[in-house]
């Protein structure tokens, strides 16, 4: 409500999505962060260094952290409401994958594995 109000101050027409989880929030914040923590593919903007997210990163513990994890869950919500981004990759100078819409080609790759 209070961006809404924020952005209609700004005269910004910007639809906002409201979702409310009813999830433990510790699990949310794992769930989020660890796909893309383990694939190394989380990257953040150098001004974050400014806010308290990595502060809260460095100090979060799932199990008996109780200090502000705010900046985490926001960012967590964002992680999880985005859809899984796969890139462009080539097999045999064939362009396979074109993007996340699912606009690839299927192929059958060549092995030198031995069922026997």
């Amino acid at each position: 409500g209070i961006l809404r109000k924020e952005l209609n101050k700004q005269g910004l027409r910007i639809a906002v999505y409201e979702e409310n989880s009813t999830a433990n929030k510790e699990q949310r914040i794992l769930d989020a962060f660890d796909a893309p923590l383990s694939a190394k593919a989380l990257y953040v903007h150098k001004k974050i260094a400014l806010t308290p997210f990595l502060t809260q990163m460095r100090e979060w513990t799932p199990t008996s952290y109780k200090g502000k994890d705010d900046a985490l869950d926001a960012v967590a919500g964002c992680l999880l409401s985005e859809p899984i981004r796969m890139p462009s990759f080539t097999v045999q100078n064939k362009k396979v994958w074109e993007g996340w819409q699912g606009k690839g080609e299927s192929f059958i790759a060549e092995t030198s594995f031995s069922f026997n």
